[in-house]
């Protein structure tokens, strides 16, 4: 089964082979460089069925030109090796070396078919630091976060389970990234010392992680002073038009909501105090016009609640509960759209799709975990989509206007799908950007031509926004955060206010603790407000025109697959004599059957590919866009690659 440390944001690249014969004399150097590694580190990772466990990672420099290698055994995703880049950089950067004299080497061992994610980050690299610098970690010493191009640690998933596995094989310190210390209610800074004899540290940055890691073996460490900055929030509420009103009150609900949940908590209690903090945010958030981030706050502290409420359910009483949650999807009927409350219908459709497909990804998990634990959080997102879902739609029903057929926008969906499609393939790994495609699809396909094409902005967005990152350096990225000044040219939408202003709070974010995530969201919000925008216009505008006749192909059938969905749609309507469909399905065709020969040829080389090397051919044909989803899955079964998971699963953030 795949072990997933973590999923992470950047593309990253493989390493390349030529030919079986210098591929096999460089895997035995590349293998023997680990001989005499000096530096290695247990580190806590979480496997397909949400069991904690421990890795071993090892680590060499020698000197080279700037290479950055991870060893392929087990499978290593992308995700991964773009990680392993990122820390060395980071690493010789704070050791004061220059990496292009060096090449890296990494070993992960692991009792797993693959290793997923980049939260193993911290840890490869203090243990690049500890070769650059010829020091030693502390070998009582764990860590878990990404670290990011300005050195910063970012948050990652699966914690507690990675404190508990780590506590079971006698590590002393566990380094933790900043606010990740509360988990499932509990302080586990304080837990983790009372019940363990074990220090669980915040850390912000490298730095601060490379204080902690070379202390000397079993000592107590001095944990970094982290004062809490006051956020500065510039009020947006004049900016805004009339039509963002509704999500003001929509947004007193959500926070009623969760201020009915306090009562039934111990006051004592840590989930109590999140809960507190989460309602005085969101009153702040309120009186300066950022109704959408407060409701969203509201909605994150409410997971929080509704998983903690269930820490202790079993995991046969939690699959009654899904059973239970989609009966009452499946039997709910939206108000129809119309030309007035479009964006609201749309808001609604959207997060049922949404709670849809994290049912159906938790269905899939269910299958494997053995306990009801790794899904809780899953199942309260979907709860809670579905709950908004239903109060946009009672907004939705009482606006009124012109009723508009779903059919007019057919042919706008399919093409936006095909855009965002086209944007997920260049950066596949973008967790938000994946999760949107693959609802929108599952909406194309229920017929849903206004959500999907709602959620094909979203995955378009954030791949565009995420592409556009990648080439502006670390100290420039403040030059293109959103400005308030900005807002007003979104009047005429509501959503795409909402999240600029939201993006503006993300910004202040950025502004108040120096992460580089907060900054990262805040330019992909920018995106989304600008790329909403246009979908709104162009949906508004069918309103009272003829249906204009698609004659693309048709859609997919679902894959409960974790890869990229690798949509196969027409980026025009075609009105010609010449039908689409048969010149895509030729092309189609031709295109199996070079792969197929390519395939074959490659199987009956002298020296046999192995199963990487296979799930590496594939997965750049399907990336590349050269073979569809159901190609990709015959052929992996065919020649025995067996199932991977490229991505796992991310945060909830909206």
């Amino acid at each position: 089964m795949p072990l997933i440390f973590n999923l992470g944001h950047f593309p990253g690249r493989r390493l390349q082979k030529s030919g079986p014969v210098f591929a096999g004399l460089f895997l035995a150097l590349f293998l023997s460089c680990f001989a005499s590694a000096l530096s290695s580190m247990s580190v806590p990772a979480v496997d397909a069925n949400g069991q904690g466990l421990l890795t071993t990672i090892h680590a060499e420099i020698r000197p080279g030109t700037g290479g950055v290698y991870v060893d392929v055994q087990p499978f290593i995703s992308v995700e991964t090796q773009h990680s392993a880049k990122i820390a060395a950089e980071q690493a010789a950067k704070l050791a004061g070396v220059d990496l292009a004299k060096y090449d890296v080497f990494y070993k992960i061992v692991a009792n797993t078919e693959s290793v997923d994610g980049p939260s193993g980050g911290q840890a490869l690299a203090l243990l690049a630091y500890a070769e650059f610098t010829r020091k030693t970690v502390r070998s009582d010493l764990t860590a878990t976060g990404t670290v990011e191009a300005d050195g910063s640690i970012g948050k990652v998933g699966g914690i507690l389970e990675k404190v508990e596995a780590a506590q079971a094989k006698g590590v002393k310190l566990v380094l933790l990234p900043i606010g990740q210390g509360i988990q499932n209610g509990v302080d586990l800074t304080q837990y983790a010392q009372a019940r363990w004899g074990m220090q669980v540290v915040e850390v912000r940055n490298l730095t601060e992680s490379i204080a902690l890691a070379f202390s000397p073996t079993g000592s107590v460490v001095t944990v970094p002073s982290h004062p809490e900055i006051p956020l500065v929030l510039e009020n947006v509420t004049s900016l805004q038009t009339d039509s963002v009103l509704p999500l003001q009150s929509l947004a007193r609900r959500q926070i009623q909501l969760l201020t009915d949940t306090l009562p039934t908590l111990d006051q004592d209690s840590v989930i109590a105090q999140v809960l507190r903090q989460a309602t005085n945010r969101t009153s702040q958030l309120l009186d300066n016009g950022y109704y959408y981030s407060a409701a969203n706050e509201a909605f994150i502290a409410q997971i929080q609640a509704d998983s903690y409420a269930l820490s202790n359910v079993s995991k046969a009483d939690l699959l009654v509960k899904l059973q239970s949650l989609e009966n009452a999807m499946d039997s709910y009927v939206f108000v129809e759209p119309t030309d007035v409350n479009l964006e609201w219908s749309a808001g609604a459709r959207l997060r049922w799709f949404w709670a849809k497909e994290r049912l159906s990804d938790i269905a899939e998990r269910a299958s494997v975990a053995d306990k009801a634990a790794p899904l809780l959080d899953d199942y309260a997102s979907s709860l809670n989509w579905f709950s908004a879902a239903k109060l946009l739609d009672a907004q939705a029903r009482i606006v009124g206007g012109r009723f508009v057929a779903m059919d007019s926008w057919k042919a706008d969906a399919y093409r936006t799908m095909a855009t965002a499609n086209a944007s997920v393939t260049k950066n596949p790994l973008d967790s938000e950007s994946l999760f949107h495609l693959k609802a929108g699809l599952r909406a194309l396909r229920a017929g849903d031509y206004l959500a999907a094409a709602y959620d094909a902005g979203f995955a378009t967005a954030f791949t565009r926004a995420r592409t556009d990152l990648l080439e502006i350096e670390d100290e420039n990225l403040t030059a293109i955060l959103p400005e308030l000044s900005d807002l007003k040219n979104y009047s005429d939408s509501a959503w795409s206010q909402l999240y600029f202003a939201h993006g503006l709070y993300s910004a202040s974010q950025a502004n108040q603790s120096g992460d580089l995530l907060d900054a990262v969201n805040a330019v992909k919000l920018a995106d989304l407000a600008q790329e909403l925008q246009q979908v709104h216009s162009v949906l508004l505008g069918r309103v009272g025109q003829p249906v204009e006749p698609y004659l693309g192909p048709t859609v997919p059938a679902q894959s409960s697959s974790n890869q990229n969905p690798g949509i196969s749609v027409s980026t025009t309507v075609q009105n010609s004599g010449l039908n689409p469909v048969w010149f895509i399905a030729g092309a189609g065709f031709l295109v199996v059957l070079v792969l197929s020969v390519m395939v074959l040829v490659y199987a009956r080389r002298p020296r046999d590919l192995n199963k990487s090397e296979r799930l590496d051919l594939l997965e750049r044909g399907l990336l590349e866009g050269r073979i569809s989803e159901k190609t990709y899955d015959k052929l992996n079964q065919k020649y025995g690659v067996g199932k991977t998971v490229l991505v796992a699963k991310s945060k909830k953030k909206r």
